[in-house]
């Protein structure tokens, strides 16, 4: 490696080339607005989710009322019942009657038991017809002991043969037992409170009883009265809407729990996790995908644009070493107007530089052979001064004033350069001599 190359990549040191300098441009443009991007589609998409799961929310609260509600009217209507003058008297088949007239096309059905949980009649069944005891006993015996409104969970009623849940009274009686007034509603009445939600999103409900079984499900009614598998152990606070990531054989789900004060219910709001991810899961990838098509688009752009840039400067660089070299240098054709202006001020150099040489080459030459000539000149003036003078001392002093006066002469020639002397500088000299 020569000595000129060692110099150059020592002072290249700590530099970076124009081809380095446009990537890191575009890496300065877009970088910066891909990364504001994600994070503003991040945050977005953050406020779509807390958006989502307080709708959620609101939906689990508002299913929660509207069953209480429902629960609420049988309550009342149980006690406008225990009150009917017909049952007070004993008289149970006018009271049948009424009730069944009340009832009906309402979905609602009474069924009235004994202290024993015997059914006496049932508006489902004609009157009189023999009755087995209620298919549900537990609640039916928390009912006599507690004496209050009690809501039993899903069962399959004897009686219906259908999936069904009970509101049950207990009436006591000064002249009689304690008799248990039942009202009775199949699970399907439950699915208007399902079905005026606008649940979208893979976003589910369900309404389970206190033994986690499915009373009512927006995903399939075919899981009434099968335990609901994200129930989950501990109930929320009645009132409260409590979010919750559940696992279950491996996959998640997004859970939103109300628990109803009155029956114990729990409404549940649920779906997938992967589900309520996917817009963000899909957005991201769209954002990944359309940033690396810009960044592509970018990229080619710049290679395309930075190429002729680069070559130019490097074809310029390159014009640069060869003026320093002293090899002439054209003026080039470049697209950017800067760099053309300097190719323009290299080559106007580049031929000053020649011109100048030229002149000087041609200087040296005439002084060449001036020189020559002077030589010649003052060998003349030598030999015609010692001819005509007569002692040393005249010789002496006729010898210089005739070499002064062609110094001057050489004087006024060298001024003058390759124009030749001027005549009026001449005459001045002449005659100042």
């Amino acid at each position: 490696m020569s000595d000129g190359e060692h110099v150059r990549k020592a002072g290249n040191r700590g530099r970076i080339s124009i081809s380095t300098i446009l990537w890191l441009l575009v890496a300065a443009i877009l970088l910066p607005e891909l990364i504001f991007s994600a994070i503003a589609f991040q945050r977005n998409n953050q406020a779509q989710q807390a958006m989502l799961t307080t709708l959620a929310e609101a939906t689990a609260g508002s299913i929660a009322e509207t069953v209480d509600r429902q629960i609420a009217g049988m309550i009342t209507t149980l006690r406008a019942l225990s009150t009917s003058g017909p049952l007070e008297a004993g008289a149970l088949s006018d009271f049948y009657a009424r009730s069944a007239k009340a009832l009906h096309d309402t979905g609602t059905h009474l069924a009235l038991a004994d202290e024993n949980l015997t059914q006496i009649f049932n508006t489902r069944v004609p009157f009189g017809t023999q009755l087995p005891d209620i298919t549900d006993l537990v609640t039916g015996e928390r009912a006599l002991a507690s004496g209050e409104p009690t809501v039993s969970g899903v069962f399959f009623g004897n009686t219906a043969q259908r999936w069904v849940f009970n509101v049950m009274l207990p009436v006591h009686q000064e002249a009689g037992p304690a008799r248990l007034l039942i009202l009775s509603q199949n699970v399907e009445a439950l699915a208007g409170a399902l079905a005026s939600r606008n649940l979208r999103g893979g976003w589910n409900a369900v309404i389970v009883d206190g033994a986690g079984m499915v009373l009512a499900s927006s995903f399939s009614w075919t899981d009434v009265g099968k335990p609901f598998f994200l129930a989950g152990e501990d109930l929320p606070a009645s009132g409260v809407t409590v979010p919750a990531t559940v696992e279950h054989e491996g996959e998640t789900y997004e859970t939103i729990r109300a628990r109803s004060e009155l029956t114990g219910w729990q409404t549940i709001v649920w779906a997938p996790t992967a589900v309520v991810r996917a817009p963000l899961v899909s957005a991201m990838r769209m954002l990944a995908l359309g940033g690396l098509a810009i960044l592509a688009v970018g990229v080619v752009l710049a290679w395309v644009l930075g190429r002729r840039i680069t070559n130019s400067v490097r074809q310029l660089a390159n014009d640069a070493r060869r003026l320093g070299a002293g090899e002439h240098v054209e003026e080039g054709d470049y697209p950017v107007i800067e760099i053309a202006t300097v190719s323009q001020a290299l080559a106007q150099a580049s031929k000053d530089r020649r011109a100048a040489e030229n002149e000087i080459r041609f200087l040296m030459r005439e002084v060449a052979h001036r020189s020559k000539n002077q030589l010649t000149v003052v060998s003349s003036i030598a030999k015609q001064t010692a001819r005509h003078a007569r002692t040393f001392a005249a010789f002496q002093d006729s010898f210089q004033k005739r070499v002064q006066g062609l110094a001057r002469s050489t004087d006024l020639l060298i001024a003058g350069g390759v124009a030749g002397i001027d005549g009026n500088a001449c005459v001045v000299s002449i005659l100042t001599a």
